[in-house]
């Protein structure tokens, strides 16, 4: 009698320590999922940020401010190859957006150059001004095919809630 209260005891501690790890692997699974969702996440907004500082007024602080982005945007570009499927294109459309915001930063900031110390000699504006304008639509463009790329990574409209069983 004594025995086949024991083995009950030892039945429900194994079904209780089964429904506890079970639980416990459940909320690591979760974790790890919201801790790349973050990541995944941040490099979209490091993208829209750079984009904002390219587009915003162009001043002595928004040239700090755009080459603080930028240095954000090629970290980001260089983790995204880790992040997503390499047949997903995200690498590659980053990889695009910061060529096109180089050629975008160098214009702003020679500008600012000019502007500050009263170049007269502008003339190489021209063509980096010409080059600005080309980059600039397609910057855009690409930060909205990088959206609808990382859709499927960030869309949590599915979730499954977290359940014991």
């Amino acid at each position: 009698m004594k025995t086949e209260y024991m083995n009950i005891a030892i039945l429900i501690l194994t079904t209780c320590t089964l429904l506890v790890a079970f639980s416990q692997m459940r909320i690591a699974s979760a974790k790890t999922r919201m801790d790349l969702y973050n990541k995944r996440f941040s490099i979209y907004l490091t993208a829209l940020d750079y984009y904002q500082a390219l587009w915003l007024d162009h001043s002595e602080e928004s040239v700090k401010s755009i080459k603080e982005k930028a240095v954000s945007f090629t970290k980001a570009y260089r983790e995204s190859q880790f992040l997503f499927d390499a047949d997903s294109g995200i690498y590659e459309i980053l990889g695009e957006m910061q060529q096109h915001g180089s050629t975008m930063s160098y214009y702003i900031k020679r500008r600012v150059e000019c502007d500050t110390q009263n170049v007269e000699d502008r003339s190489d504006l021209l063509p980096l001004l010409t080059a600005y304008n080309e980059s600039y639509p397609l910057f855009e463009m690409k930060l909205k095919t990088l959206e609808l790329k990382m859709k499927k990574y960030l869309d949590f409209s599915k979730i499954d809630g977290w359940r014991l069983v």
